[in-house]
């Protein structure tokens, strides 16, 4: 995850994460998959995408960062970055937008100016 918000140059501080609700992680270590199902369901969600993140291969997290840099081209794009980054890593009905906004960033051409 800290590659996707280094491509954004997105602040990684206490304030920021904060203010921004990347914060939710459990209060407690989780030691099996079961110890995440009793959880509050937005530390849930988050845990899961963790996982999930964790357990990409190697060469498709290169491919998803190399396509998320390339979203990150704009000032615009950067300045959606926490919808954006829930688009992308838990995609749900409420946020096909967000998708489908990302598209747009990643298919738009390169302004030179």
């Amino acid at each position: 995850m800290v590659d996707f918000l280094w491509a954004a140059a997105w602040p990684t501080d206490f304030v920021s994460t904060t203010a921004n609700g990347l914060d939710v992680l459990p209060e407690r270590l989780l030691e099996r998959d079961e110890d995440i199902a009793d959880l509050p369901p937005r530390v849930r969600r988050n845990v899961r995408n963790v996982v999930r993140l964790a357990r990409t291969p190697a060469w498709r997290h290169t491919l998803n960062l190399r396509l998320w840099q390339r979203v990150m081209r704009t000032r615009e794009a950067r300045q959606r970055v926490v919808p954006l980054l829930d688009a992308i890593f838990d995609p749900r009905p409420d946020n096909a937008g967000e998708r489908r906004r990302a598209l747009g960033y990643l298919l738009a051409p390169r302004r030179r100016g």
